[in-house]
């Protein structure tokens, strides 16, 4: 956990250094004589510019239900703590020295400069929810589409609307089975195994 989970790290000043930093191209050069020291000084770069958390309105405020308050529902500030710890009943906490730095992995930040949020899994109420999310954002849980039957009516519709002016019967027929087609395929999600497929024929 200790090399993996953070969320400690001096910020940085907004000095020319950070800049420069900030605006380069690519990962380091780990056979630069200057690579430690250059390391160092862009995490603490990306912790400065992506990992402290900013409460907005629009984004993590809410009213408290109890109270009526303006609280962050991400919970900061974060209780400070100076060392990692997990107990027995899987209650976890990482070194938190600022109350607003959100847990991050330093190689995601060096590798990809963007914020990322990293999160230890330690019981199976957690690891159930993940699973379930990650099952249903992959395969595209039809959501929209469930009711089959409704979206064909709804098609129907559509068809004996806008397809008075075609007299044959076998033309019409055709448009019907179009329009319930694209009906379905409106409203269904793709995932990206099932669009490779249709793609690779």
């Amino acid at each position: 956990m200790c090399g993996v989970l953070h969320a400690y790290k001096p910020l940085a000043d907004t000095s020319t250094t950070f800049c420069a930093l900030m605006t380069r191209k690519g990962p380091l050069d780990p056979d630069t004589a200057s690579w430690e020291h250059d390391s160092d000084a862009l995490k603490r770069c990306m912790v400065h510019s992506q990992q402290v958390h900013t409460c907005t309105r629009n984004a993590c405020l809410v009213y408290h239900h109890k109270t009526g308050k303006l609280v962050c529902k991400r919970g900061t500030p974060w209780t400070l703590s100076d060392i990692n710890s997990i107990n027995e009943d899987g209650c976890w906490t990482i070194k938190q020295t600022h109350s607003h730095i959100n847990g991050y992995n330093p190689q995601i930040s060096l590798s990809m400069y963007c914020n990322n949020d990293i999160k230890l899994l330690t019981n199976g109420c957690d690891t159930k929810d993940l699973t379930w999310y990650e099952m249903g954002y992959q395969t595209k849980k039809q959501g929209r589409s469930f009711n089959i039957s409704a979206l064909m009516a709804k098609g129907l519709l559509y068809h004996m609307q806008h397809s008075k002016y075609i007299l044959d019967l076998q033309e019409r027929n055709w448009l019907l089975i179009f329009h319930c087609t694209q009906v379905l395929y409106h409203e269904t999600e793709f995932s990206g195994a099932q669009v490779h497929l249709y793609l690779m024929g």
